[in-house]
């Protein structure tokens, strides 16, 4: 009996597995098997959908989501998380790590290395591999040879610096820091352990109540591989401190650094720190004293030791010494922004007010009319102040140095773009400046010039612009042309048989020399006497003169 039940048992059993089979496959036109559970749906199984797994949604598989994948949420993906993409991870985004990030790193920032910054590199700091920080370092943590530690104070001096007997380093005091005094010349401060890789530039904190100064910066010995000429300007007083920087020789690894103050006999300035940085600034060709980048003229503007930095000099009437001059710097100055550098020289009996004021032609006529023709504000004029010696004389080739050397370090200036004009005396000294400062003028206007003051060279290429009225007594045409000379010669121009020069009708007549390459001569002349704002056919006027024109074209031609 028990056999029986079995039997019929397994039968039913068969049916209910090819009656589940048909719904699942094809349409059959055999008579469907009627439902035999004990549930709402019309399958043979024993829950409540139409399909025939043990689950409670519509689909084939065996969760409770009405996807086709293998986890327990309702979307489409392959992965165990609750979100949307097709990565391996549990998060919510689209990358293949485990962070939160859109990355493919195992951090939380948002590049693809595996430090905590934002940059690309693999170190722990912000900025890019390969940037160097800037390095300072106090003066008065040098030390000199068998002197010791210069920072070891006694009785108020440190020790002597090595150099110069009996030479004090006096602890003056700026920001509450010690810095290096009676720094003569011959002396030097040295530094120890200092890694120079991928320095470009040093600067320093300096003042300086005479003329100016020279320090030198040299590796391994006093007197060893020079890497920098740092100008020092003259500051105002000993307590009044200015930063001035220098290009210098790139060079690799650690060295003791020099600090020596140059073998000129005399103090080049107190110090109170240097520093080291990246700064990119062109290296110095000149040889001079004032070695302000000045030969490396033509193309790019070569930048001055005061690019970058807040200037403290402002337009108006400013002194250096006991030297008076006026400065006109653009309002909308750029410290970023290499200017041209144009200066205004007086006649005698003029002063520094009357170039820059322009006379009773105002602005039209300021700084012999540059300055109105400056209408992208790119040239600072400056109008010195003569007089010191009976106008002008050769002791003020000093003032004007002291006035250039400060101008670089406090202001930037493209100091291949270095221009001086003037009238009668004041284009006397002009004349003088070309010949004896080539290296710092680029270029020079003059308007009727003579040999008072003197050429001490002339023998170096300055382009030269000359200007004379042909019944000029003051300064006569034959005075004008022994000036013009002097750089037809220097520059290698072509002379020709004749100059054209003015003989009758209403207008001037302007001559440019050939052959004379990068430094071009003009030479301009005109019917009239002893002016600088000639107008053709007849009279004078600063507004209205040609002059102004062919300075300004000559000028910025550089």
């Amino acid at each position: 009996m028990e056999i029986q039940k079995l039997t019929k048992m397994v039968v039913m059993f068969a049916i209910l597995l090819a009656t589940a089979g048909c719904a699942q496959g094809t349409v059959s036109d055999e008579t469907p098997i009627v439902d035999s559970d004990a549930d709402a749906d019309t399958d043979s199984d024993s829950d409540t959908d139409t399909d025939s797994d043990t689950d409670t949604d519509s689909d084939t598989d065996t969760d409770s989501d009405a996807d086709t994948d293998t986890d327990t949420d309702s979307d489409t993906d392959t992965d165990s998380d609750s979100d949307t993409d097709t990565d391996t991870d549990t998060d919510s985004d689209t990358d293949t790590d485990s962070d939160t990030d859109t990355d493919s790193d195992s951090d939380t920032d948002t590049d693809t290395d595996a430090d905590t910054d934002s940059d690309t590199d693999t170190d722990s700091d912000s900025a890019s591999d390969g940037e160097v920080q800037s390095l300072r370092i106090e003066a008065e943590c040098g030390f000199g040879g068998d002197k010791g530690d210069c920072n070891g104070v006694s009785d108020g001096t440190n020790s002597n610096l090595p150099g110069q007997d009996g030479a004090d380093s006096i602890p003056l005091l700026k920001e509450g820091e010690q810095v290096v005094g009676y720094f003569y010349a011959g002396s030097w401060l040295a530094f120890p352990g200092i890694d120079l890789t991928g320095y470009t530039a040093v600067t320093m904190l300096v003042a300086n109540a005479g003329s100016g100064g020279v320090f030198e910066l040299r590796i391994d010995a006093a007197d060893g591989q020079l890497l920098a000429t740092i100008e020092v300007p003259n500051t105002g007083s000993w307590e009044t401190f200015m930063q001035t920087t220098a290009a210098i020789t790139p060079v690799s690894g650690t060295h003791t650094v020099y600090l020596v103050s140059a073998d000129n006999g005399t103090y080049n300035g107190d110090v109170d720190w240097i520093e080291f940085s990246t700064e990119d600034i062109p290296i110095d060709t000149d040889t001079g004293v004032d070695t302000g980048n000045d030969t490396d003229s033509g193309g790019d503007p070569v930048r001055s030791a005061g690019c970058g930095n807040d200037p403290t000099l402002t337009s108006g009437e400013q002194s250096i010494g006991n030297r008076r001059y006026i400065i006109r710097i653009p309002d909308d100055y750029d410290k970023n922004k290499p200017y041209k550098l144009i200066f205004g020289m007086h006649w005698m009996g003029g002063h520094m007010t009357d170039v820059d004021g322009g006379g009773s032609d105002g602005e039209l006529w300021s700084y012999y009319g540059l300055r109105h023709q400056d209408t992208n504000h790119d040239v600072i004029f400056v109008a010195p102040e003569g007089n010191n010696c009976g106008t002008w004389c050769r002791d003020d080739l000093n003032f004007v140095d002291d006035m250039v050397a400060l101008f670089k370090s406090d202001l930037c200036i493209d100091t291949s773009r270095v221009f001086s004009v003037g009238f009668s005396y004041g284009a006397i000294f002009t004349y003088t400046l070309a010949c004896d400062r080539a290296d710092v003028f680029r270029a020079v206007a003059t308007f009727a010039a003579a040999q008072n003051i003197g050429c001490e060279n002339g023998n170096t290429p300055v382009p030269y612009l000359g200007s004379t009225g042909m019944s000029d007594p003051t300064c006569t045409p034959a005075m004008g042309r022994a000036c013009r000379d002097t750089f037809v010669a220097a520059n290698g121009c072509t002379v020709p048989p004749s100059v054209p020069e003015w003989e009758s009708g209403p207008d001037h007549v302007c001559y440019s020399y050939e052959g004379c390459g990068d430094n071009p001569v003009r030479w301009c002349t005109f019917d009239g006497g002893h002016t600088p704002g000639p107008v053709d056919g007849g009279g004078d006027s600063g507004a209205n003169t040609w002059t102004k024109g062919e300075v300004w074209n000559f000028f910025t031609q550089f």
